[in-house]
This record gives structure tokens, C-alpha cells and sequence, in this order.
């Protein structure tokens, strides 16, 4: 059996488990995700996936061992935050134990029913938002833990990015921010508003990727990289701005 460590928040939990079913996919070996880091997450981030995971027919682990073997450098399949395997049918093949963190849908195989089963796993977790015409997502960093990572998009990049969608479909009034800085917030009801956005304005954020990948905006915009440390890869249909 394959496995693929699981953690981080809403975002990262979403891409590890589309990463394992990719690996199931490919492989055609049973693939479990090991959640036993979430034990110790220094967040205090809690696994609340594990619902999507069972629908996609993955196992759920909690297993001290295999999160040591995970944190051992080098050894065959060890895929960390960044490119991973040129040829996506590597994923399949070789290694046993996989850390699936990073964001790439060119590592997402069976891109439309992860889509699919992704979004229903969400809109049932928070029904009845309102659709807005421009939504922006803003990312605080306030919870990294190493300061010189807390960086975001340039200065005027929601501008620029407001110009354009404005551009094509005409000004509007109906804006709407959701930020990770409102102590208490729901991320499953502030995903649903993001999901039914008209427009998004994304940040550099796994959280903000999935909204733009699983959404129902015409326009996507998404950041450059400027120096941020937490940059999942834009999407085919982003627009980086």
C-alpha cells in the first residue's frame, strides 16, 4: 500500500487527498493518507477532510512510524513542496510513502471528477451563501510562525486585478472580502462564499486555489510570485496578474 502524508488547512488537506487518488489512479494499488501529523500540527490545524478522503476511496491512517519515514531525506518517492516527477506517471510508480503539500494541478489526475467530488464534499459543508460580484480573498500570514515568510501579493495587485474583471464585465459595487484575519471565522463558510463568486481576486494561498479551481467565477486572478513563500501554481484557467 502507497501513502501520502496528509497536512495543513483546508487547502493542503484538499490537495494531499486529490494528490492520493492520483497516485491510486496511477498505480492501481490501494493508497491510504496518514493524518497522524495533525497529532502535533503547531497551528493546532485538525483533520476535518476525512469525509472527501472515504468518497474518493482513500484509507485513513494515523501512524506515528510512517510520519518519521515521511521526514527522512532522500529516499525513492519523497515528493516535497515543489516540482515534483516530470512525467505524472512517475507518481504511480515508484515509492511507497508520498508528501503531497505543494499545490500543481498537473499532479491532480482525473482533474474533473476531483472537481466534482471536491466541490460536493464542500457545498455540503456550507449551504446558502450568495453569489457577489467580485470576491477577494486576503491572506494575513498572521499565523506563520517565521516572519520573513509572511509576505502576500504587491501592494497593487487588487488594483489591477479589480481593472480587469471590471474591464470585461463592467464596474460594479458588489465586493466582497473574506480573510483568514477575522478570529473565529468558518473556513467551510468562507469557502462556499468564495465557490459562488462571479470574479475572484485570489491570494497566494492553497485555500484561495481550491476556490478558484472548484468555483463557479468566470475570472480568476491570481498573484505573481513576488517573493511570497506559500505560492501554490496558478491554474490553467488563472489569470496571473
Amino acid at each position: 500500500m502507497k501513502t501520502v502524508r496528509l497536512r495543513g488547512g483546508l487547502g493542503n488537506q484538499l490537495f494531499g487527498i486529490a494528490f492520493a487518488h492520483s497516485v491510486r489512479h496511477l498505480s492501481g494499488e490501494p493508497v491510504a493518507i496518514d493524518v497522524s501529523g495533525f497529532r502535533h500540527d503547531r497551528y493546532r490545524r485538525a483533520f476535518i477532510t476525512g469525509d472527501l478522503a472515504a468518497d474518493l476511496g482513500l484509507e485513513i491512517r494515523s501512524h506515528p512510524s510512517v510520519r518519521a519515514a515521511l521526514r527522512r531525506l532522500p529516499f525513492p518517492g519523497q515528493i516535497m513542496e515543489g516540482p515534483g516527477p516530470v512525467d505524472l506517471a512517475a507518481l504511480g510508480l515508484h515509492g511507497r510513502h508520498f508528501d503531497g503539500y505543494w499545490q500543481d494541478e498537473a499532479y491532480i489526475a482525473e482533474s474533473e471528477i476531483i472537481r466534482i467530488r471536491t466541490r460536493a464534499f464542500l457545498d455540503s459543508r456550507s449551504a446558502g451563501a450568495e453569489a457577489h460580484d467580485i470576491v477577494i480573498h486576503h491572506r494575513s500570514y498572521r499565523e506563520e510562525a517565521i516572519r520573513s515568510r509572511r509576505r502576500g501579493p504587491s501592494p497593487d495587485y487588487v488594483a489591477r486585478a479589480t481593472d480587469l474583471i471590471e474591464g470585461r464585465h463592467g464596474r460594479t459595487t458588489d465586493v466582497v472580502v473574506i480573510s483568514d484575519d477575522v478570529p473565529g471565522a468558518d473556513p467551510f463558510a468562507d469557502m462556499a462564499v468564495l465557490l459562488k463568486a462571479r470574479a475572484l481576486i485570489l491570494a497566494n494561498s492553497s485555500f484561495s486555489w481550491w476556490a478558484g479551481y472548484c468555483g463557479d467565477a468566470s475570472i480568476v486572478t491570481y498573484p505573481r510570485r513576488n517573493g511570497a513563500f506559500h505560492y501554490p501554481e496558478p491554474a490553467q484557467r488563472f489569470v496571473v496578474v
